[in-house]
């Protein structure tokens, strides 16, 4: 199988990787960060991650899922880091029935909308910051009928416009 199972930087350092019968990654030998290894379910997802340092304490990052579509990853040094995802249910609006609806972390939130053909229209992120106001900034992009890219509008309201040959490039 090629997998990438070394890598030597300029440096000198090699970093190495060990995979199961799945092919599946369950551990990099990093030689500035050690060991980190990788547990999976029996869908191949992965459900624990230890570093070298969660290691010396018997500690792991675990990941969650519902309907094989990852939950959660919680973080078990820094819980207010952990990452939770919520998806569309069959009455959600701007297409997201089934689709990553809302990714909430200790910095604040993210909310996706979705076209007719599934494209990612506009992302509303909001930041909280302690002491100081939230903050909200809204990202949309806008498609062709082809779903080719037109425009994107930064929150600044900075736009950047795409063109296209009649090759479609």
């Amino acid at each position: 199988m090629d997998r990438l199972v070394k890598v030597t930087d300029t440096e000198g350092n090699v970093t190495t990787s060990v995979y199961d019968m799945g092919d599946r990654r369950t551990e990099v030998n990093h030689p500035a960060s050690g060991i980190t290894t990788f547990t999976y379910d029996a869908l191949g997802n992965v459900i624990t991650k230890q570093t070298a340092n969660l290691k010396k304490e018997g500690k792991t990052i675990n990941y969650e899922y519902d309907y094989g579509r990852l939950a959660a990853i919680n973080y078990p040094d820094h819980p207010e880091n952990n990452v939770k995802y919520h998806y569309g249910g069959i009455n959600s609006s701007y297409n997201r029935i089934g689709r990553l609806m809302l990714r909430e972390d200790g910095s604040g939130a993210i909310e996706y909308y979705y076209g007719k053909m599934g494209e990612v229209l506009k992302t509303v992120r909001t930041l909280i910051v302690p002491n100081q106001a939230v903050a909200t900034y809204i990202t949309q992009w806008k498609y062709d009928s082809h779903n080719r890219l037109l425009e994107m509008i930064y929150p600044d309201e900075e736009k950047v416009t795409y063109g296209y040959n009649l090759g479609g490039r």
